[in-house]
């Protein structure tokens, strides 16, 4: 994954440097030098792998301790509705996804569903309309999640229920054994729904997940009411979703479950198939505003932030980005590259909600 970022890194500076402005200049000197760090610090952490393999090797237990790495799950999915490539699963009257670990999703009339993560731990599925019923094996450690708008039902083996209403933006959860715990952007807190019971949530508002603007990524339309008269011939699948807008609409409804390691793979998906693209932007922003605040990895934060600049000048999130990157730059302790940036910002945005900070910076 790490490979793959600088990869992606280096792409992003073949493909910039044509660009001659000095704003742009400071960003790939910027981005030039946190992945040169990062990249020593990967040097390092390397080496004493390797030492730490070695020793294993003389103790003669590495080798089980690697062969036993658990695979992510895999399915297989059975449904009278449409299938795509990226897990995309729509059904007129039922459709069936069985798992490896014996786990079983069920999703019935008209409902529409994506598989967004698979693990060993377990699988993120986020139903986009209509509703499911899963049985969720429990072992030692699982870890599955339901995303419905803006909430997330997360589970550790139990059998369970699931509708969400786009047209009314309400939940209804259903627990038949074990129990799950719903959150969500909509909620106070956390809300625990035991065996034999039922919980109906309604989201008068769904709160974006994005405090610096509107989200470009509005959730999907209900879909239209199956015809009462159909005709013989099969009706026609519906399309899925836009592709990339949807996974980052997952990415975000993940980051708010807590589950970053799902958000960042379906943010780093968005950037492999479409960096260029104006979703491809919206995801270097979001994977460095996820770096900051959850992982508190302040040289990933920046690298991403100086991406979002150097791909989009001019883009809605730009103050922004150049603000959270100002702040990175001074977490890292790098004051040559924070005096640069505090200087072009308070060119920008003399009065942005981060020019004291910039003053503060400024030689």
């Amino acid at each position: 994954m790490i490979d793959k970022l600088f990869d992606e890194v280096r792409s992003e500076q073949d493909s910039l440097l044509a660009r001659t402005d000095a704003s742009n200049e400071v960003m790939r000197r910027l981005l030039t030098q946190n992945a040169t760090r990062a990249r020593a610090s990967r040097r390092a952490i390397g080496w004493g792998w390797a030492a730490a393999a070695a020793v294993l090797v003389a103790s003669g237990i590495a080798g089980a301790w690697l062969l036993h790495r658990p695979s992510a799950l895999t399915y297989l999915a059975t449904t009278d509705g449409m299938q795509s490539g990226d897990g995309y699963i729509s059904t007129r009257t039922r459709g069936v996804l069985d798992f490896s670990d014996s786990s079983r999703v069920e999703l019935f009339d008209e409902s529409a569903a994506r598989v967004v993560d698979l693990r060993a731990e377990g699988a993120a599925l986020a139903l986009d309309h209509g509703s499911l019923e899963a049985s969720v094996r429990h072992r030692e450690g699982t870890r599955w999640r339901v995303y419905a708008g803006p909430y997330a039902v997360m589970v550790t083996g139990t059998r369970f229920r699931v509708q969400w209403d786009n047209a009314k933006a309400e939940l209804s959860v259903r627990v038949k054994e074990g129990s799950v715990r719903i959150v969500g952007s909509c909620m106070t807190g956390a809300r625990d729904v035991p065996a034999g019971q039922a919980a109906t949530l309604r989201c008068t508002a769904v709160a974006t997940v994005d405090a610096a603007g509107p989200n470009p990524n509005p959730s999907p339309s209900p879909s239209p009411s199956p015809n009462p008269n159909p005709s013989p011939s099969p009706s026609p699948s519906p399309n899925p979703p836009s592709d990339l807008a949807s996974r980052i609409d997952d990415a975000e409804r993940a980051s708010l479950a807590g589950d970053i390691v799902a958000a960042r793979r379906l943010l780093l998906d968005v950037r492999a198939r479409g960096a260029s693209s104006n979703e491809g932007a919206f995801a270097a922003f979001l994977l460095g505003r996820l770096a900051f605040d959850s992982q508190h990895d302040f040289e990933e934060a920046a690298r991403w932030f100086a991406i979002y600049e150097l791909t989009s000048p001019d883009g809605p999130l730009i103050r922004e980005a150049m603000g959270r990157h100002l702040e990175a730059l001074v977490r890292l302790h790098n004051t040559e590259g924070a005096q640069e940036l505090a200087q072009l910002y308070l060119a920008r945005f003399p009065d942005g909600p981060h020019a004291a900070m910039a003053r503060e910076q400024s030689p």
